[in-house]
């Protein structure tokens, strides 16, 4: 996408859609596999081997806390204008398949049923 061709994972998938008995693209694969394990297993050793050496103090006590009735009121309505603009495309889409033509309107003006007609093949 952007001509990065020397990243190695573009390199891997590059090698393995022109296989031809080529084993660098596998070589790689087993190199970014080793390389992950020992990265994984460094960072486990350098800090801790619990669960939870990665959590902070604050975030490890206390519990769920329940909002007010102003805020509980924001989050759902800011939810729901969330919601209502992710559903917008898709009734545009609905709507187009039911105009005839559209166009510089709010609403369409001409409705129809002609893009659900079966047509015949001859």
């Amino acid at each position: 996408m952007f001509e990065f061709t020397r990243v190695t994972s573009v390199q891997i998938f590059s090698g393995i859609n022109d296989i031809g008995g080529n084993p660098f693209p596998f070589a790689l694969v087993a190199v970014m596999l080793a390389a992950s394990v020992i990265l994984y297993a460094v960072s486990k050793w350098a800090f801790g081997r619990d669960t939870h050496a990665m959590m902070a103090k604050a975030t490890s006590q206390g519990g769920p806390r329940t909002a007010g009735p102003a805020m509980s009121a924001f989050c759902t309505l800011f939810f729901c204008a969330i919601t209502a603009l992710a559903i917008l495309p898709h009734l545009g889409v609905i709507l187009v398949a039911f105009s005839r033509d559209w166009y510089g309107a709010i609403l369409p003006s001409n409705w129809t049923l002609e893009h659900f007609q079966g047509r015949s093949r001859s």
